[in-house]
């Protein structure tokens, strides 16, 4: 049996409120199930939980309002587990879904602002919280996750006329016209728009988003917008400042007045001259590259790039490599599917880069003597490696970046415990925050309990689960020891 005294909250702590709705969940759950067992009176059964979900809903609502608002999401989650977890067993989809409504209406708040929808794992889940939208009239963020059901997408075409406050809507693949029809007449303060992918948006949504005069950003990459359509969008649109396109740049640029593009900061896609997109977008800060085939050394004149995405190139075309000597001032390089990457040229060139992700990377063969005390070094804050080739010699030199925040990584043939062990005993990765590594054959709880001594700042451990030797009575040892220790460290399995 579960204790009856289910719903006493402590404000001073979120765990302990967390603790309480679980609990309170699985013992609804239980109830439910043995009132279907033994024939009770589920009516009266559902009347008596619908007391209980309100006693506990008000103990919340009686909490700040920055708590409540803290505790919202962490709560539905919790929630979403116990359902995921669960079955309809003897009670039936029906009565299943009604009990769960009232489990989610437990701990949903009309002072809620953001709404993810797409981080819950349960169908169940998505679907109550989908009916639920007219209870959070102050809902600033929406996000959906792609659920093919043409109910559900009627039903948020009607959804999204209670949401005056709204700013930022992500419907990715399924949105359509409609759905964006009645967001331009309902939602006044929209901000962001990301539907990229939703082939059933079309040029009838055209003169709907044009209207938009407060959009900054819309991402409607891959949609069944036109060219044209885009084009009339981009010119109207006086404070939209990122164009996201699949088709030729130069296409869609070309008949844009320059005084129209002047706004864009961000960009991506593909082009055929980079001396267009840099005489028409002069001020781009951020640029992905996708499956360029021209010379991008014109992108030097970028005197405000910052950030810089690459994807299926060949570091050895384009004039690539002459271009990184004139763009040292690059704060953020990304790199997927890259041939031939000069990891020496970047480690020269820019000293100033901030984050480095490379993936799926071909690295060239070049070495070159380290200097430990460049500002390249010292400077970076984020480094992501994964799923690259010949990068051994790079990987070797990691533990120069003194001052790496986030490391992740799947490198197991290097990067293994008796090297991080020789970093952390001469006092690098102080500042490490995040360190996830997945699949290593290499690392075991020896890594955790180091890292979680000699990192103090350190907050996001994983993926555990994944490391070689490591095993659920290990994993059950480290959990005990955040908890007795109260690190601030979320374990990722």
């Amino acid at each position: 049996m579960f204790p009856k005294d289910y719903a006493t909250l402590d404000p001073s702590s979120n765990d302990t409120i967390l603790s309480e709705i679980q609990k309170l969940a699985l013992e609804i759950i239980y109830e439910a199930e043995n009132v279907v067992k033994t024939g009770g009176d589920w009516d009266s059964k559902m009347t008596e939980i619908t007391s209980k979900v309100l006693e506990t809903k008000i103990k919340i609502l009686s909490l700040p309002r920055h708590r409540v608002e803290e505790i919202t999401p962490l709560a539905i989650a919790m929630v979403d587990n116990v359902i995921q977890e669960k079955t309809e067993n003897c009670m039936g989809s029906i009565r299943y879904m009604e009990l769960c409504t009232r489990l989610l209406w437990t701990v949903i708040y009309s002072s809620l602002t953001k709404v993810d929808i797409s981080k819950f794992k349960s169908n169940i889940t998505q679907s109550i919280l989908i009916a639920l939208l007219e209870f959070l009239q102050s809902t600033t963020t929406l996000k959906f996750p792609e659920i093919n059901n043409p109910v559900f997408i009627e039903e948020l075409r009607f959804r999204i006329t209670g949401f005056p406050n709204l700013r930022y809507f992500d419907f990715k693949t399924l949105c359509t016209d409609e759905i964006i029809q009645s967001i331009c007449e309902n939602c006044p303060r929209i901000l962001v728009i990301l539907v990229n992918c939703s082939k059933r948006i079309t040029d009838k949504s055209v003169p709907f988003l044009s209207s938009l005069q407060k959009l900054k950003t819309l991402n409607i990459h891959s949609t069944s917008i036109s060219t044209k359509g885009y084009r009339e969008i981009i010119s109207r649109l006086k404070h939209l400042h990122n164009i996201c396109w699949n088709n030729e740049g130069d296409d869609l640029i070309t008949d844009i007045e320059t005084q129209d593009l002047s706004k864009i900061k961000y960009f991506a896609g593909n082009f055929s001259s980079s001396e267009t997109l840099v005489t028409k977008c002069p001020n781009i800060i951020s640029l992905c590259l996708i499956k360029v085939e021209t010379d991008l050394l014109s992108l030097s004149a970028l005197k405000s790039l910052e950030v810089l995405h690459m994807f299926f190139l060949n570091f050895s075309n384009y004039n690539v490599r002459h271009l990184f000597p004139n763009i040292a001032h690059i704060k953020e390089l990304e790199f997927g599917h890259i041939d031939q990457l000069d990891i020496c040229l970047l480690i020269k060139n820019c000293v100033f880069l901030k984050k480095l992700t490379v993936q799926n990377s071909v690295f060239s063969e070049n070495e070159m003597v380290i200097n430990p005390a460049s500002e390249h070094f010292s400077n970076l804050r984020n480094l992501t490696l994964i799923s690259n080739t010949n990068y051994h010699w790079y990987a070797s030199n990691v533990k120069y970046y003194n001052n790496l925040s986030s490391l992740t990584s799947d490198i197991e043939d290097v990067l293994v415990y008796q090297y991080f062990d020789d970093v952390l005993s001469n006092n690098g990765f102080k500042n490490l925050e995040i360190f996830i590594f997945t699949k290593s054959k290499n690392l075991d709880i020896r890594t955790a309990l180091r890292l979680m001594k000699s990192c103090p700042k350190l907050r996001v451990l994983g993926k555990l689960g994944s490391w070689g030797s490591m095993n659920d009575v290990y994993i059950k040892y480290i959990r005990n020891m955040v908890k007795v220790k109260k690190y601030n460290l979320e374990l990722i399995i």
